[in-house]
């Protein structure tokens, strides 16, 4: 036992932060830092529409 909590409260936890956008904003905040420090290459990137609802 590392001290966490169970299974399910930890899983409740994470799913109650991501509703609340927390991982969203982490990611924005992320690439927001990379890109100052010139960090990021988008040379190297792609979109997989696949997840994403089309509009």
């Amino acid at each position: 036992m590392l001290g966490f909590g169970s299974g399910q409260t930890c899983w409740l936890r994470l799913d109650r932060r991501r509703k609340a956008g927390v991982f969203n904003r982490l990611h924005r905040i992320l690439l927001a830092e990379l890109h100052a420090a010139g960090e990021l290459d988008w040379s190297r990137a792609y979109v997989d529409g696949s997840h994403g609802r089309a509009t």
